[in-house]
């Protein structure tokens, strides 16, 4: 009985440990989470996810200098380019970069000048494809 008494005794303990592991993971992430977050606000890159299947992007966090464009938008890249007024010659350039991606490549980038209420420039737009398991929803990522 006395070994039983001691076994169950340092389960306990142990669980104990372990609650307080996880509790200073999670800190820890929730710190590297703000941490982050304060990067890309405060930065000048818009950091998104596209969605080839759906033709749709979504930024979690929009930095101040690109507060007009929305967070998630659908019909991508088509509403994007008109909505940062891209010249033909850079509707075909833009339209190639997410083709490849749609195709599978890995990584494509293409430079193009954006003309929006806020600011206008040129910009580099990367996109990276994300590997996925068999049958998981296709995801890239990009940066402006």
């Amino acid at each position: 009985m006395g070994k039983a008494r001691t076994t169950r005794q340092g389960l306990a303990n142990k669980r104990e440990l372990d609650a307080d592991k996880m509790q200073q993971i999670r800190q820890k992430l929730k710190e590297r989470d703000l941490f982050f977050e304060d990067i890309l606000r405060h930065s000048d890159i818009l950091h998104f996810a596209y969605y080839p299947d759906q033709h749709r992007y979504v930024a979690e966090i929009m930095p101040y200098r690109v507060r007009m464009i929305p967070k998630a938008m659908d019909d991508y890249p088509e509403s994007f380019m008109k909505l940062v007024r891209l010249s033909e010659t850079d509707k075909e350039a833009y339209r190639a970069m997410v083709a490849a991606i749609d195709s599978g490549e890995p990584e494509a980038e293409c430079v193009v000048f954006m003309n929006s209420e806020l600011q206008s420039g040129w910009y580099r737009i990367h996109l990276s494809n994300v590997p996925q398991p068999a049958g998981g929803q296709r995801k890239a990522v990009g940066n402006v």
